[in-house]
């Protein structure tokens, strides 16, 4: 067998809990679809595989035998829903894997120094030839020994589930308004929404509809692009969907943040009543108050 198609594999593999979850969502065939990912990773130089890039998933697709479509789907749960694999906004990979690879690369390093490769093992040589041994081996250089190499896992923060939702939720969401909107630096907005969870203590379902509230309201839609934009807001938007769930409009809504809301058609009623210094007062007032009301929402 070539050295280049060598993995380890549990034989207990299907009875972990992640791999049980796609199972009952995809059944075998799903099954067998991970396993090639993993192979391919394995074929690759860096075990990594393409994300958010739509050729990719045509060559998914081939190796599937389903449609572009479909083999997007099914990564996307291997990531999000089932955390089998771990991505950034370029590629993904399988933890596992590397850490596999990893023991081998040392292995087959220690084969090597040790002879084991087109030679006899050193030990043996040492015992049939131990005058040749009778001086202690010079002590290697620590500064010219080999370092271990970095991965992508070890530099790479992982994430819950949930994070990730959330992450591409807010990123869907922002698209649908703005499909030329650019791709984010998804580790970024990751890092937003974990600290949203753990420190100042919002639940997924409070982040979600933040979400969804956010990205369908006229003002803030334009004002957050960014899940750390978000996490500033979070709290002037839970105030705000607050006074919609209790039963008021978005256009009272709008009336009870801003007193000078439909200004020029009050003054149009009263204007024969009201002296000219007065309604210059006014507008200067309404002026004060939406500058002001910006630099609060920056």
């Amino acid at each position: 067998m070539k050295d280049a198609f060598y993995f380890s594999h549990d034989s207990n593999a299907r009875s972990d809990l992640k791999i049980q979850a796609l199972r009952s969502k995809y059944g075998v065939k799903g099954y067998g679809m991970y396993w090639i990912i993993i192979e391919m990773m394995r074929e690759s130089k860096d075990h990594t595989l393409p994300h958010n890039q739509n050729f990719a998933y045509y060559g998914f697709a081939n190796e599937f035998g389903c449609s572009p479509e479909e083999a997007k789907c099914f990564i996307q749960d291997c990531i999000y829903e089932f955390a089998l694999f771990i991505c950034d906004e370029q590629c993904f990979w399988s933890d596992s894997l590397n850490r596999r690879m990893e023991k081998y690369k040392q292995k087959s390093a220690t084969k090597a120094e040790n002879g084991m490769k087109g030679g006899r093992p050193r030990k043996e040589q040492q015992e049939k030839a131990p005058e040749a041994t009778s001086q202690p081996e010079p002590e290697l250089d620590k500064s010219k020994q080999q370092k271990p190499v970095r991965t992508k896992n070890a530099t790479v923060a992982q994430y819950s589930v949930e994070v990730n939702q959330l992450t591409d939720f807010l990123v869907q969401k922002i698209k649908e308004n703005n499909p030329k909107a650019q791709t984010p630096n998804f580790n970024q907005w990751r890092d937003s929404i974990r600290l949203m969870m753990e420190n100042d203590g919002y639940e997924f379902d409070q982040v979600r509809k933040m979400v969804e509230w956010c990205q369908s309201d006229d003002f803030w839609k334009s004002n957050i692009l960014s899940a750390k934009k978000l996490r500033e807001k979070a709290g002037t938007l839970v105030l705000q969907m607050g006074r919609v769930d209790h039963g008021k409009s978005r256009e009272e809504l709008k009336r009870n943040l801003n007193p000078y809301a439909g200004l020029d058609a009050r003054i149009q009623a009263e204007q024969d009543a009201m002296p000219v210094r007065r309604i210059e007062e006014i507008r200067e007032q309404a002026r004060e108050y939406e500058a002001s009301r910006v630099r609060a929402m920056q």
